[in-house]
Formats: structure tokens, sequence, C-alpha cells
């Protein structure tokens, strides 16, 4: 059973640690899109870069969520 958890809690801060290395790399997009844009209005696509990165940020901060919830339940359920 303790091996299930630990394999279990394992896997999850893996997926931590991907969502994080996600959650950084669309939000660095975000920012470079958001100067582009800055530097000349009228760039639609820069614009849309920028919110589509932004959008990915949000589905990764979702997604992060859920896996803390995973992972604290885990835990709960252990001790």
């Amino acid at each position: 059973m303790a091996t299930e958890i630990v394999r279990d809690l394992k896997e999850i801060n893996e997926e931590l640690k991907e969502t994080n290395k996600a959650m950084t790399t669309a939000g660095k997009n975000a920012a470079s899109f958001q100067r582009s844009f800055k530097m000349d209005p009228s760039n639609a696509k820069a614009h849309t870069l920028a919110v589509e990165s932004l959008a990915k940020q949000i589905e990764y901060a979702g997604k992060r969520v859920d896996l803390l919830r995973e992972k604290q339940a885990k835990l709960v359920q252990a001790n």
C-alpha cells in the first residue's frame, strides 16, 4: 500500500514539474507577444498569440490546482 502511494506521489510530482515548466514557458511567450503588440498595436497576430498564450497559462494553472488537490488527497489518505 505504501509503495503504491509513493509511486502515485512521484507521478504527481513529475506531472507538476512538467506543468510548472509549461506555465513558465507560456508566461514568457505571452510577455514576448505583448511586447511585440506594444511596439506595433496594429499587429493582430501578436495580439492573438498573446491571448492564446495567456489561455494556455490559465489551463496549466487549473491543471496544477487539480494535481495539488490530488496530491493532498493521497497524503491525507496515507495518514
